[in-house]
C-alpha cells in the first residue's frame, strides 16, 4: 500500500467543536481561538458554518467570525456549508463567480464538476447535440 506523501490536517474546533457548546460562545473568544490556533502553526482551521441561526444558534455569528479574524499567511480558515441557502447568510460571495471558479479549477484539473450546481451549470451551459 502506498502512503501519500502528505496530509492536511484541518482543526473543525471554532466550528464543530464550539457549536456543540450548550452555551453561546462570544464572538470576540471564537476570533481569540482562531488566531491562536493559527499562531501556534496550524494552517487550516474551520472558522465557522453558514447554517440558519434557527438550526444551529451558537455559530450564529458566522458573519461577524469571517470579519473580524486576522488573515494569517499559510493559513487557511474554510467554513462549512451544507447548503446554498447558507452561502448566502451576509457573506457577499458572488455565488456565479464561485461556481465559474470551481468549475475552472476542475477542468484545468481534468475533474469533472463536484458540486451538484457545478454540474447543473455546466450541462446547461453546454451545446446540446441531437442523438444519432
Amino acid at each position: 500500500m502506498s502512503l501519500p506523501r502528505t496530509v492536511r490536517i484541518v482543526e473543525p474546533g471554532p466550528r464543530d467543536g464550539l457549536q456543540n457548546e450548550p452555551t453561546i460562545v462570544a464572538t470576540a473568544t471564537r476570533v481569540e481561538l482562531i488566531a491562536r490556533l493559527g499562531k501556534a502553526g496550524l494552517k487550516a482551521i474551520e472558522a465557522t458554518s453558514f447554517v440558519s441561526p434557527k438550526w444551529v444558534p451558537q455559530i450564529a455569528d458566522n458573519a461577524e467570525v469571517m470579519r473580524a479574524i486576522e488573515r494569517l499567511p499559510g493559513v487557511a480558515d474554510p467554513v462549512l456549508t451544507p447548503n446554498l441557502d447558507g452561502l448566502g447568510i451576509e457573506t457577499g460571495i458572488d455565488l456565479d463567480a464561485l461556481i465559474a471558479c470551481s468549475a475552472w479549477i476542475g477542468a484545468a484539473l481534468g475533474h469533472p464538476p463536484a458540486s451538484k450546481v457545478a454540474r447543473a451549470r455546466a450541462s446547461l451551459s453546454s451545446p446540446k447535440t441531437e442523438p444519432s
